[in-house]
């Protein structure tokens, strides 16, 4: 809702105004306001009861919108839990797992970059397992540092991020901004008995669209059933 600050910072003076709440169910989702009505009068009953009946559509339209989008993020969650717990039964390679998973985030999200970077038991370190749209050099001599980067803070912190904007954001430091021409981001934890064994980053969506929330989780569905899958191939 305007107040009187907000109008003053746009040269508007109140002279009347109306508002409604946009409800649906018990539940309010946001508001409807209108100033200076064009009457002499100001506004009226009956103008209230038309603001009214116009919120109440747009809070329908608002909501089934919301619903829209939650029935086809589900869908897509389901989708990717569903293709990745298929890999185990078609196949022992987890190279196949990586690329098959590679494929599936880039069937949901439109990604022009995408890696997985698992622990490495051998020589002790996180090094690259798999990716997309990242030079060979890099996946075979890139080494995964662990300070002052996105990495390290998912591992002091436990949980996935986004990024809407890589160059605002404090956990990427300037080496990893150079590296990406998108500015928005994602990384999530490989758990496996709330321990740490790896991590799954996308960047680089096409048409240069951010990331969102419903993103962030959609890669930890899929991070998740990644190592439930890759968990049953090293046994």
């Amino acid at each position: 809702m305007l107040n009187r600050r907000s109008l003053k910072k746009i040269n508007i003076t109140t002279r009347n105004a109306l508002c409604v709440p946009l409800r649906t169910k018990d539940k309010t989702i946001g508001v409807i306001e209108v100033i200076n009505s064009l009457h002499k009068d100001g506004y009226v009953e009956d103008d209230l009861t038309l603001l009214t009946i116009l919120a109440d559509y747009a809070a329908i339209a608002i909501n089934n919108r919301d619903l829209y989008r939650q029935a086809r993020f589900k869908v897509k969650q389901l989708s990717a839990i569903y293709n990745i717990s298929q890999i185990a039964h078609h196949t022992d390679s987890i190279q196949v797992l990586q690329e098959k998973t590679i494929k599936i985030i880039n069937d949901g999200l439109i990604v022009d970059k995408i890696s997985i970077v698992l622990f490495d038991e051998k020589i002790k370190e996180f090094k690259f397992a798999a990716a997309s749209g990242i030079p060979e050099h890099v996946i075979r001599d890139g080494k995964i540092t662990l300070q002052n980067n996105v990495f390290s803070y998912i591992l002091n912190n436990g949980f996935g991020v986004y990024s809407r904007d890589i160059d605002s954001d404090i956990r990427f430091t300037a080496n990893k901004k150079l590296r990406y021409s998108s500015k928005s981001f994602i990384s999530v934890p490989i758990l496996n008995k709330e321990k740490i064994i790896g991590f799954i980053s996308v960047t680089e969506q096409k048409e240069n669209k951010k990331f969102s929330r419903d993103d962030l989780n959609y890669m930890e569905t899929i991070s998740q059933e990644f190592n439930e899958t890759y968990q049953h191939l090293i046994l």
